[in-house]
C-alpha cells in the first residue's frame, strides 16, 4: 500500500467553496483511503491507498457536491518527494535573501527551461525539476513575496500549488511514525 501526499490547489478550509477538514478526510475515507491525515487548513493531505489516482477521483465527485470544491489535486508518492528533496541539497542553501524554500507541484507537463532559472522580477529562482515538481526559491526582496506557484505555471503550461520544503519535511516525518 503505498503513501502518498495530496496537495489540493487553492483549498482552504473555512473559504467559501472548500471543505471542512472532516469533509475533506471522510471523503477520501469514503472513497477507499485507509488513511488519511490532513497536514495544514491547505489541504496538503498524507494518503494511504491502494490506488491513490482512484481515491482522489471518487472524493473529487463527492468535494464538488457536497463542498463546491472542484479544483486540483495533484498526487505524489512520498518516497518520490522524499528523494526529489534530498536530491536538492537544501542544507547548503544559506542565501540570506531567500524567502521560502519550496516545492511546486504541477501536472508533470514538460518544461523548456535552463536551469536554474529565475523569474524577470528576481524573486523566483527554480533549481530543479522532476516528475512534475519543482525545487524553488522564493524571495522577498519588496513588500510581497515571489509566487512560485504562478511562474511553474506559465513554464509548464498547467495547473500547479505550491508547499513549503518545512511542511513537506512534516509530512514526511508523520509518515516515518505512521501518522
Amino acid at each position: 500500500m503505498e503513501t502518498s501526499i495530496v496537495c489540493y490547489r487553492n483549498m482552504n478550509f473555512g473559504h467559501p467553496g472548500s471543505p471542512t477538514r472532516d469533509g475533506l478526510l471522510s471523503s477520501l475515507r469514503d472513497a477507499g483511503a485507509e488513511k488519511a491525515r490532513s497536514i495544514q487548513t491547505n489541504g496538503t493531505v498524507l494518503l494511504k491507498a491502494t490506488a491513490p489516482e482512484r481515491v482522489i477521483d471518487s472524493a473529487s465527485r463527492v468535494l464538488a457536491s457536497k463542498f463546491g470544491y472542484s479544483d486540483v489535486a495533484v498526487i505524489r508518492s512520498l518516497s518520490a518527494v522524499q528523494s526529489f528533496l534530498d536530491r536538492c541539497q537544501i542544507e547548503g542553501i544559506t542565501d540570506p535573501t531567500v524567502y521560502r524554500l519550496v516545492l511546486t507541484f504541477f501536472g508533470g507537463a514538460v518544461m523548456d527551461v535552463t536551469l536554474p532559472w529565475t523569474n524577470q522580477k528576481g524573486d523566483v529562482d527554480v533549481l530543479a525539476v522532476e516528475g512534475g515538481m519543482a525545487f524553488c526559491i522564493i524571495r522577498k526582496p519588496r513588500a510581497s513575496a515571489g509566487n512560485a506557484t504562478l511562474e511553474i505555471e506559465k513554464l509548464s503550461q498547467s495547473p500547479a500549488t505550491t508547499r513549503t520544503v518545512a511542511t513537506l519535511r512534516r509530512c514526511i516525518g508523520l509518515a516515518a511514525s505512521g501518522f
